[in-house]
């Protein structure tokens, strides 16, 4: 999962570096609002946490989809002669992409309903 926020001077999406995952993590690490500079315009400006959005790494996606693509090809071609094990050496790497896939997409999904008060602590 990688968090971005869209910049209120050029619009352009820029990523936030944090391993949060959770809006009250990052409000932990940031605070409700915090300062941040654009990566495109180089401009400051004051964010609050729910300007901050969640989005599946699609290189993570790509590099385990791979991972699974290269170890269905390796157990087909050792298994190829059994049959019923052969076709389960294609459908495991199948379901276990699924399965990654499904959970980075809905631990984004989960980051991105959950909101955090906007009055400012004191």
């Amino acid at each position: 999962m990688e968090l971005f926020i869209n910049c209120k001077n050029c619009r352009e999406d820029f990523k936030v570096d944090s391993s949060a995952i959770t809006r009250g993590e990052l409000e932990d690490e940031l605070g409700r609002y915090f300062r941040m500079q654009c990566s495109e315009c180089l401009s400051f400006q004051e964010y609050h946490v729910n300007n901050v959005r969640a989005r599946v790494n699609m290189r993570q996606i790509l590099i385990f989809g791979a991972a699974m693509a290269v170890l269905a090809i390796v157990l087909t071609l050792i298994f190829l002669s059994a049959g019923l094990i052969a076709s389960l050496s294609i459908v495991l790497p199948i379901i276990a992409f699924s399965y990654f896939y499904q959970s980075k997409s809905a631990s984004a999904n989960q980051f991105n309903r959950m909101l955090i008060k906007r009055d400012r602590k004191e």
